[in-house]
């Protein structure tokens, strides 16, 4: 009898080693194929474009500089369907850094547009490299940047 048990309980602990594989294998491959639509991304792809032409990003870091997972459990990066707000790791052959990246879009069907990029080189300083001018369908009659923030408005 405790034999039959024995081999139940190898069955079941095989069965559950397999399960358990296959949830942990799936759950890669699903961040695996969202990454991979993230790297594609235009966001993604003009960042990394715009820090490898920055001459002093090229200096601490070598080139070509190459973009790495971003991690998704990090509070700091928000991704929605029109705002982007992420830190890419970023390596090259003279060391390693993160590029802030922000950018937007006003619908699912429009092309990302950079709007700021930061960089932090490790063991060196942090700044803003890039922020995007308003473009001439975001300027007002007088040719200055459109707000609709009413409440700045309204306390002066």
């Amino acid at each position: 009898m405790s034999s039959v048990f024995n081999e139940l309980n190898q069955k079941l602990a095989l069965l559950s080693v397999t399960g358990l594989a296959a949830i942990l294998g799936l759950n890669s491959f699903r961040g695996f194929i969202h990454h991979k639509k993230i790297r594609e991304s235009g966001f993604y792809k003009d960042s990394l474009e715009m820090v490898n032409h920055y001459p002093p990003a090229v200096e601490h870091l070598g080139k070509p500089i190459k973009g790495h997972r971003i991690t998704y459990a990090d509070p700091e990066n928000k991704l929605t369907d029109t705002d982007i707000c992420v830190k890419v790791p970023l390596h090259g052959p003279e060391g390693d850094g993160i590029l802030y990246t922000w950018a937007t879009r006003k619908s699912m069907k429009d092309k990302w547009i950079i709007d700021r990029l930061d960089i932090k080189i490790l063991n060196g300083g942090k700044w803003t490299f890039y922020v995007k001018e308003a473009q001439p369908e975001e300027l007002n009659e007088n040719g200055t940047e459109e707000t609709n923030n009413t409440e700045d408005k309204n306390k002066i």
